[in-house]
């Protein structure tokens, strides 16, 4: 988590209609390549969360009921939520989603042949130039595949 991030704890009464939010990420199924973090991606309309007002899809899930969910599976966080009592605190990081998607398009970026300034010599298709531009661009792919996605885009419909 960076400095300029903002926290947020976040009390929630599961009801009868439950917390209300679905997540995805984890180390072992990430949600934005090279981040492991858990992520709000649909709130319920209705539950707990949506009620509440404060927790927001983007938002990072960084602590469940004071447990740290910062290098987890997604089944261990999931199995975290299922354990909670009638009332959940989350701390979360607010538009850590965003955050992610720059830091990563940002990396992708600096580290792209088209931008690098020893691409205008002959060194430029050395095995290890042409395999940082090769996982770059699969990186950059991955991401916007990931946002077409987010934004209901339909780019496979015949």
């Amino acid at each position: 988590m960076s400095a300029d991030s903002e926290t947020l704890k976040i009390l929630l009464d599961k009801g009868s209609k439950g917390l209300g939010f679905h997540i995805r990420g984890g180390y072992d199924n990430q949600h934005i390549p090279g981040d492991t973090g858990i992520f709000v991606t649909r709130l319920k309309e209705g539950a707990a969360a949506h009620s509440d007002g404060r927790l927001k899809e983007g938002d990072r899930i960084l602590e469940i009921d004071g447990v740290s969910v910062r290098n987890v599976t997604h089944n261990e966080a999931v199995s975290l939520f299922l354990r909670t009592g009638n009332t959940c605190q989350l701390l979360v990081e607010q538009d850590a989603e965003r955050k992610a998607l720059a830091r990563a398009t940002s990396a992708i970026q600096t580290n792209s042949l088209l931008t690098s300034p020893s691409s205008s010599n002959n060194s430029m298709f050395t095995a290890s130039n042409v395999i940082l531009a090769t996982t770059g661009a699969l990186a950059l792919s991955l991401i916007t595949l990931y946002l077409a996605r987010k934004r209901g885009w339909n780019l496979f419909r015949r």
